[in-house]
């Protein structure tokens, strides 16, 4: 997989390995929908505030965690060269210390890691006052009804796919997202 993004001013290119499955839309669903529409989509907002939160936020500031380090880095490579600043965590006890530090205007949270999974961890951020109204996008492999429901329990306000469509993800950050 090549994750790129052809956006102004730099753009990005970053190389991982992962399975590839061509996307029908960039353009976020309902979960409600059901599985196999979801299928041929990769990304979606999990509740009706998600898009006007993350549309109002003047994101600069991410935090990435994910228990992978390809992965970690691959969007590390590719936020960065956007214009972003990027914080990263390797599990989630790490990222509850860092989010506290740099207090990130978004944050991309993996759901299966290790330890103390993304679930977890995202119920956790949520408790904390200064990150209880940051965006969270769930980054993961994960793509069955269940987790959708698990995520929005969680407090998280999009679910992406991996692989990420870089470009969809983006617009999402700026705020240009169609939904």
């Amino acid at each position: 997989m090549k994750l790129s993004s052809h956006s102004k001013p730099r753009g990005c290119t970053s190389s991982a390995l992962a399975p590839w499955r061509a996307s029908t839309a960039g353009r976020p669903i309902r979960p409600d929908s059901g599985c196999e529409e979801a299928a041929g989509r990769r990304w979606f907002a999990l509740n009706s505030q998600a898009s006007s939160r993350i549309a109002t936020a003047k994101i600069t500031r991410l935090m990435v965690v994910d228990d992978n380090v390809d992965v970690r880095f691959a969007m590390y490579e590719c936020l960065s060269a956007e214009g972003y600043d990027v914080a990263m965590a390797a599990d989630g006890l790490r990222a509850l210390e860092l989010a506290k530090l740099v207090k990130p205007h978004a944050i991309l949270l993996d759901l299966g890691m290790p330890a103390l999974d993304g679930f977890s961890t995202a119920r956790a951020l949520r408790r904390v006052g200064a990150l209880a109204e940051v965006p969270m996008i769930a980054v993961t492999g994960f793509f069955e009804k269940e987790h959708f429901d698990t995520a929005r329990a969680s407090g998280f306000d999009f679910y992406f796919q991996k692989p990420v469509e870089i470009d969809a993800l983006l617009d999402l950050l700026r705020g240009e997202s169609q939904d």
